[in-house]
């Protein structure tokens, strides 16, 4: 067999494998999902150490670099140093946020419990006196009155199921939630370890690289993987900034509104806030039912505040914050979002957003550089042509 039938027969057989993969590509995510689901603690590690390294890489080359020079001494242990800083500041920053918030909300929770069952009946006895009212003009709003008792006992039907079901509930919520804390402990342990010899992985990916490719694709994985490390660390810090200045907003507009649980509410905001562009939404379905069971009327004020916080943020916060930090314009953000979420659900709604920006990025680079060789600079805004004028055809002389 020749190279060139050998390489004819490798691209059908790429293009066959493909095409079943992509044909079938929910199984496909859910067998990889499974796969991958043994080596949680792994992927829990290189999470961590990843974000972890965007904080240390500033703390080991910008804010010590002076002191490694002064110190050789201290220098040659600044990876351990820069490690425990890191952890340190990153603890500092997290106490000081509980110490201001978990307070607030503690005392929020407290009150809810405490005035719950006040609230829910004050709601019950709102409610059936509006649908009573309503039932004196109109014999259809008597029917709607009569299918509302029949939802609430429903309701009330599938609460008694659920509670009477709750220990088994219980048990499995503790039992996941011990497994998570354990894999986010070994997984700190492995972004520890990470971290202190990535220096050391490093080298070992390039020397795979070297030695299994040649040099022309060792070197284009090499340009990829940076691409992707600059839009995916990029995307990370304007997610964190973006979910800082909703939840911020959203708990000042509550405190001017005179809406209750404002740190509360503005915290759920802010934590969801982190899923790109449907955050709010998510975190105002709990929330509206908090400030509901309180006043019907002030829930409705909420929802409208929301909405209209949402877009501000979809159209103005989240294209500036997090689309210019990865170099991506509203329509790219938001097609990843919905390709990705489409494709795999939360994940790819949270991944898809960076993915588009390595793939964007690496298919402009191709084109530029394709139209090149073809003498076809592409044109900037300065040298598009002006509009052409379009005029009447000439008349015919008789």
């Amino acid at each position: 067999m020749t190279r060139e039938t050998k390489k004819t027969v490798g691209l059908i057989t790429y293009g066959v494998v493909l095409f079943v993969a992509l044909m079938n590509l929910q199984k496909v995510a859910g067998a990889a999902g499974t796969f991958l689901g043994h080596f949680k603690p792994l992927i829990y590690g290189i999470a961590i150490a990843y974000i972890l390294n965007l904080l240390m890489v500033k703390v080991e080359d910008r804010w010590l670099a002076g002191l490694w020079a002064r110190f050789p001494g201290v220098g040659k242990h600044k990876r351990g140093i820069s490690l425990l800083l890191t952890i340190i500041i990153v603890l500092c920053c997290l106490t000081a946020l509980g110490a201001f918030i978990f307070p607030e909300i503690g005392r929020s929770i407290a009150t809810l419990g405490a005035n719950f069952p006040t609230y829910a009946q004050s709601t019950m006895d709102y409610l059936n006196g509006f649908f009573s009212q309503l039932a004196s003009h109109s014999g259809i709003i008597q029917t709607i009155n009569e299918q509302w008792q029949q939802i609430l006992k429903s309701l009330t039907d599938m609460v008694g199921g659920i509670l009477n079901g709750a220990g088994a509930i219980v048990m499995g919520m503790a039992s996941t939630i011990g497994k998570g804390v354990v894999n986010f402990f070994l997984g700190l342990v492995f972004a520890i370890y990470m971290l202190l010899g990535k220096n050391t992985l490093g080298r070992l990916g390039n020397d795979i690289l070297d030695a299994c490719l040649p040099d022309r694709y060792a070197g284009r994985i090499r340009y990829v993987i940076h691409k992707a490390d600059r839009a995916f660390s990029s995307y990370i810090s304007g997610q964190m900034i973006e979910a800082v200045i909703l939840g911020t907003l959203c708990g000042v507009g509550m405190a001017l509104l005179r809406l209750p649980y404002p740190v509360l509410i503005g915290a759920i905001v802010g934590v969801t806030g982190l899923i790109p562009i449907l955050g709010a939404y998510i975190g105002t379905i709990p929330s509206a039912f908090l400030i509901f069971i309180i006043s019907p009327v002030q829930a409705l004020i909420f929802v409208v505040f929301i909405i209209v916080l949402q877009q501000v943020e979809t159209n103005f916060i989240y294209p500036r914050v997090v689309g210019h930090s990865i170099g991506l314009g509203g329509f790219w953000v938001l097609t990843g979002l919905t390709v990705g979420g489409n494709l795999f659900g939360m994940p790819g709604m949270i991944l898809g957003i960076p993915t588009t920006a390595v793939l964007y990025a690496l298919l402009r680079e191709a084109l530029d550089e394709r139209l090149e060789k073809l003498g076809k600079r592409p044109k900037t805004a300065e040298e598009e042509p002006p509009p052409m004028k379009v005029t009447a055809p000439p008349k015919k002389k008789k």
